[in-house]
């Protein structure tokens, strides 16, 4: 069964793969960029029925081009965390 303190939160992931293409030194050859994130979004009620605080860690990976990949290939080389509070802008419709 859930706690009551479960039924207050909420939470969501999502993985996403970034191909970003650029000018290259050879002609005719796109510059191919890759990124791989992955985002966990947080949410849960706030003491104000109204209000809703969320929280968002996003996870970045290496590739297989770069040097280090091999040794920790599932490990994130950085993440950040962002809070949010989100407020119902009419709260009595």
């Amino acid at each position: 069964s859930e706690s009551e303190e479960d039924e207050k939160s909420f939470v969501t992931s999502q993985y996403c793969r970034q191909v970003t293409y650029s000018l290259s030194k050879e002609f005719g050859v796109a510059r191919q960029e890759v990124g791989e994130y992955t985002h966990y979004w947080t949410y849960e009620k706030g003491s104000d029925p109204n209000t809703i605080r969320a929280n968002l860690l996003t996870a970045a990976y290496l590739q297989p081009q770069d040097p280090l990949f091999f040794e920790a290939p599932q490990m994130p080389v950085v993440v950040y965390s962002n809070e949010f509070q989100l407020k119902r802008l009419n709260p009595n419709p």
